[in-house]
Formats: C-alpha cells, structure tokens, sequence
C-alpha cells in the first residue's frame, strides 16, 4: 500500500486521479483507525516527548498540497521558503487556500493570515500553535477512545485526518509528560498530585483576570510624567473636494454627502484615458475623482513672490502655502509674532506632476523650475515667508505620510526641537497619471464609489487635500490662553518588516503599533470611543485593519459594542499624502459638536469581518458622540502606508 506522501505527489503529477487516491487515502486511514483511537497507555507509563519539528513537517506537506491544488503547480516546484505572493497566490487564490486549510485542520483561520504568515514554514509555525493552544480540544482521552475527536466531522476520509489523530494523540503524551504522573503511593503524593491539577485549572481563571490586571496597573502609572507629553491642537485649516474650508467640510461629512465627482474636462479628458476593459493601456476603469476647486488660482504678491516664479510653482506649494498662513490665522498667531521662533513645519508631500506640464510649455525660468517642484521647497515655503526656525521638512511614507508628519511634529516638541509645529499634508494630481496607475494595479473601484468596511467594497477611489495643523505643548498652550481644538494623548509609527509583499499590509505590526502606543500614552481602550480607520474600502485591507484594532483593544477589554468605526475616504476619496490629516481634522471637528458623522456607502458588512462580539459598530447615521459622566471624548486615527509605514494617533477633547 503506497504511504499518504506518495498518494499525494501521485495526484499532484497527474498520475493518479483524485478518485482513485481518495479510495486509497480511506484505505490507509482504516488501516490506521484501530491504532489511533485505542485508548492511550496507562498513565503511569513515562512516555516520550514528541519534535514538535515532526508535526510542522506534516503541516507543511499539507498546505503545499493545497497550494499545489489551487494554483496548478507541482508539489516540487513550491518553495517554502518563497512568500505566498513569491509563489503566485493573489487575493482571491489566498482566500481559497485558507478556506480548504479551515476545513483540513478543522480550524478558523482568518482569511487574511497569509500576509502575516507569508511563508508556507510561518504559516505551519502558526497552525501548529493554533491546534495545540487553541483548538478546543478538551477531556482528549476520552474523545479518542470514543473515536470522537470532533476534527474528523467535516472530512472525516479526508486527506489529512490521520494528521489529526496523530496531532491530539502526541499532544495528550506530551501533557502527560509535563505533569510526570506516576501513581501516587502515598497519601501525601496524592494530595501533591491534587494540587498540581488545581493550579493547572486555575490558570484559566488568571487568564480571565489578566484583563483586569492590566486595567488596574494603568490607573497605578505616574500620570504627571504623561501629562509632559501631551500636545495641543491649537489651529487647524484645510481644503477638501466640495469644502473649501474646515467648516463646510465638517457639514458635508455631517450630512452623509459623497464628494466624488465625475472628472471635468478642465483637469484632464477623461474620455482620453478611460476604458471599461482593464488590460486596454494606459487606461482607467474609473472616471470618479474627489477634486479641489480652484486650485490654479493663487495671489502671489501676498507671499511676496513674483508673477514669473508662482507660474513655475507646483500647485501644491501654493496651496499648503495658503493654508499654512490660514492655520496659524485660525491659532491666532501674526506673521510679527511667529517671525524668528522656533516653530517646525512638517508635511506630507510628494514629488507633485506640474513638471510634466512645465516640460511641455516654453517656461525657460530653469532656476525658477528647480525648487518650483522640489518636494522640499514646499514646507520651506512657510518657513522662508514667516521666518520660521524649526525644523522644516517633507516627508513621504504614500499614504500614512501625513500622520507620520503628525508624529514627528510631536516629537519635535518633545524633544525641544521647536516649541510650536505646523503639520500636515497635500496630494493634487493634475495629470491622468496617478488615476491610471492606480487602476492598472488592481487599486482602482470600477464603480467610483469608496465603501469602507461594506461586502460591496472593490477598490479606491482617489481624492485630493490639503490639511495643515498648528501644535504646541499643552503645558505651554494652557499658559499662552490658546483655544484648544484637541490633545494627541499618545502616537506611534512603524513598519511592516518582511510581509507577504512589499506593499502587503501586516495585522501583526498594525496590532502591536496599536498596544505600543497605548501604553506609552497610559490609555486604556475602553474610553476610545471613535475609531477613524484607515478605511479605504478595499477586500482585504479592510478586514486586516479589523483584526488588527479588535486584537488590540481585546488585550484590554471585553466590553461590546461601544466604539464607532469611520473613515472619510468614504466621503472625499483617498487622498494619499493628506489622508492622515483629513482624518485628524475630521476627528477635531467631531469633537468640536460632539457628534459622530454617519459612514457612507454602508449596506452589509464585508463577510471577511466580524464585528460580532467586538467593542465596534458600524454608525449609518449622524449620532451625538455621547460619553459617561466624568469621560472624556477619545478618538484613535489610523494611517497605513503602501510602504509598509503605519502610523496610529490618539487624540482627546480638551
């Protein structure tokens, strides 16, 4: 009788039909049944622990085959070394193999495990943590000399059930082991006995006051120390498709209203660069944009420039420019009074697309040209035009840069690097380019509509910003009379590391940046209770963002139902660079009315998330943003770069 390896690579050469090694694998699982459910030997018996090497070379077996299944490939060719991506497994090949390993190991992996578990050996790694720490097996010995494991009901002749029984029969030896039983001889050495099964039982009830634990040990921190930390929002200004101002952006999001538009001529002709067929070049499924207004128009003389040099300014110049000023006018703050102090200017920005224009015209200004579209020239601006000496800088991580800009802002005060900051991004796209670049990746919703966390959610939609805050010690801002709008209690930023692809986000890092910057802030999940997500309304961006939030609030809390999930990409679109800033503006103004905007587009949940049993919901409608007596409104904001850079913020009412 051939063995299960040489079953299974004869299916994979064609060799043998699926039918024909379905009856073999049933032989060879009956000859094994009689073996695998007998009782195991008395307890007495000091028995051997297994290489736990052993089962994770049978659990790699088993998804190479599976892979092998899905994507046609020989089980020779798949390295399992390579990341899933490497091997050529895309977002609806990954949900497949997931699904047929759930029913193989009669597991409930997320479907979206492979991109932290990325490799065929990580994955393994996991699946084997899965079963012998969480896969419900309790009161083993009985279930095998009953012959009812439970893991053979949904392919109980399956391929791997054998693995199955194998995997509980060495997981019971090895707990066996663990705790050296031997009968007891004594009265004593019974009563010893007794006690180490207690405390092996009672370690579940620690488990459950772990969670208390930690909530008890964050009311015990030096929250004075913290309190140095903590940053004012003292000004804010902004421009967003159909808002020209703060004010008029928070009645759109007030209202429901989808700012997206269909691409008007005076941008670019649409009618050029669209095709509904995906592999036609140079093409864009979407016609669908969140457009500023008016973003040619700009006064030069005011910033005293010349005519001749704003002509040669990337647009995203002039109009962080403008809001920069408008900012630190809402703040309350002159040029006179800003001139020579230590204010830093950090913005999320990149190499803008007016080159590509001016390369077509007759400018012959070159000087002009160079630091026209320089991505570094543009906090420069402000600083040069005000006299600014803090650190001014440009920063890009795509589409977590201006949160990230946040950040270092705030950690440019802590520090003593400046004692005020102006941060925030911009992103115009004045050329097809981006649009089409977007929709040749797969990025792209043919529909032109964002629909964050929804089951009909098929890609972004992309939109254009400008947002700029002003920040300053909230020590300094209490002392100084400031308005204050907020207060960034805590932020965090990291990277993805090794993923299943470069651009492929990780709930891991996403989970550990989340608990990373709650304890540095002293913050407990339970008083956030706004979360504005990073939301772009794609299949599976969405689901991992989830995972990630539900993993890091669940390490300090069980409470239900008590969290809104936003985005406002579902109203403006993605605007990349600024995306960060729009969600902090948003979260401002929402604690400024005290009202939480409803989620666009939102009709059923995305199937790949679970919000059951979670601390979130979905808000459909506008709702006050209501808090227990003596809480104050908290709001956490995500930003999750292509890059692999995350960022996470949270922001408190003052």
């Amino acid at each position: 009788m051939l063995s299960q390896d040489e079953i299974l690579k004869s299916v994979a050469n064609r060799t043998m039909s699926k039918l024909e090694a379905l009856e073999q694998l049933k032989c060879l699982n009956d000859s094994t049944q009689k073996v695998e459910t007998t009782k195991p030997d008395s307890l007495s018996a000091k028995r051997e622990i297994p290489q736990l090497s052993s089962h994770i070379e049978e659990l790699e077996k088993m998804i190479i085959y599976v892979i092998g299944e899905i994507l046609h490939l020989d089980i020779e060719d798949i390295d399992t070394e390579l990341s899933f991506k490497e091997l050529g497994v895309d977002s609806i090949s990954g949900l497949e193999i997931v699904r047929d390993i759930n029913k193989i190991v009669d597991l409930n992996l997320d479907a979206v495990v492979l991109y932290d578990y990325s490799t065929v050996d990580d994955l393994a790694q996991h699946i084997c943590e899965k079963i012998k720490t969480g896969n419900g097996l309790t009161e083993k010995e009985e279930l095998i000399e009953e012959g009812k494991t439970g893991l053979d009901a949904i392919h109980k002749d399956g391929h791997y059930a054998q693995l199955r029984k194998q995997f509980i029969k060495e997981e019971i030896k090895y707990e066996h082991e663990s705790y050296k039983v031997e009968e007891p001889r004594t009265e004593k050495e019974k009563i010893k006995i007794v006690d180490v099964k207690k405390k092996e039982l009672s370690s579940n009830q620690e488990e459950f006051k772990s969670k208390q634990v930690v909530k008890e040990s964050i009311s015990h921190k030096n929250t004075r120390e913290n309190n140095k930390k903590k940053i004012a929002i003292i000004g804010m200004s902004g421009r967003w498709p159909n808002a020209r101002n703060a004010e008029e952006y928070w009645q759109n999001m007030k209202a429901g209203k989808d700012c997206i538009v269909e691409i008007p001529k005076q941008r670019w002709d649409i009618d050029k660069y669209y095709d509904d067929n995906p592999s036609v070049a140079n093409k864009a499924q979407s016609k669908c944009f969140g457009m500023l207004d008016a973003v040619e128009e700009f006064d030069p003389l005011f910033f005293n420039i010349s005519p001749i040099e704003a002509e040669t300014m990337d647009p995203q110049q002039r109009v962080f420019l403008e809001e920069a000023w408008r900012a630190l006018e809402d703040a309350g703050y002159s040029d006179k009074v800003m001139s020579k102090k230590k204010c830093g200017v950090f913005v999320g920005s990149t190499m803008g697309e007016y080159q590509k224009l001016i390369e077509k015209s007759d400018v012959t200004n070159e000087m002009d040209v160079f630091s026209g579209v320089s991505p570094s020239i543009l906090p420069a601006r402000i600083s040069y035009f005000m006299n600014l000496l803090g650190p001014s800088m440009a920063i890009d991580t795509a589409c977590s840069s201006s949160l990230v800009a946040i950040h270092e802002a705030c950690q440019s005060i802590y520090t003593g690097d400046c004692e005020m900051a102006l941060a925030g991004g911009v992103r115009l796209m004045i050329t097809p380019d981006l649009h089409v670049q977007t929709s040749k990746a797969g990025m792209m919703s043919p529909t032109g509509r964002c629909r964050p966390f929804d089951q009909q959610a098929d890609g972004i939609v992309l939109g254009e910003a400008v947002g700029v805050i002003v920040l300053k010690a909230l020590n300094q801002a209490l002392e100084d009379g400031d308005h204050i709008y907020g207060i960034v209690k805590s932020s965090g930023v990291s990277q993805d590391g090794k993923t299943n692809g470069i651009t492929a986000p990780s709930a891991r890092s996403q989970t550990n940046l989340e608990l990373e910057v709650y304890e540095k802030g002293d913050i407990n999940p339970e008083d956030i209770t706004l979360v504005e997500a990073h939301g772009t309304g794609t299949k599976l961006g969405d689901p991992i963002e989830v995972k990630a939030l539900k993993e890091a609030f669940g390490k300090y809390t069980d409470k239900r139902c008590y969290c809104a999930l936003g985005s406002v990409k579902s109203n403006i679109g993605h605007t990349t660079m600024a995306a960060g800033i729009s969600s902090v503006i948003k979260v401002l103004l929402a604690l400024k009315y005290k009202q939480i905007p409803p989620l666009v587009h939102f009709k059923n949940l995305n199937n790949h998330i679970n919000l059951e049993d979670s601390p979130f919901y979905i808000n459909t409608e506008l709702e006050n943003w209501d808090v227990p007596d003596g809480k104050l409104r908290m709001a956490a904001i995500s930003s999750f770069g292509f890059s692999g850079t995350n960022c996470h913020i949270v922001i408190e009412e003052a």
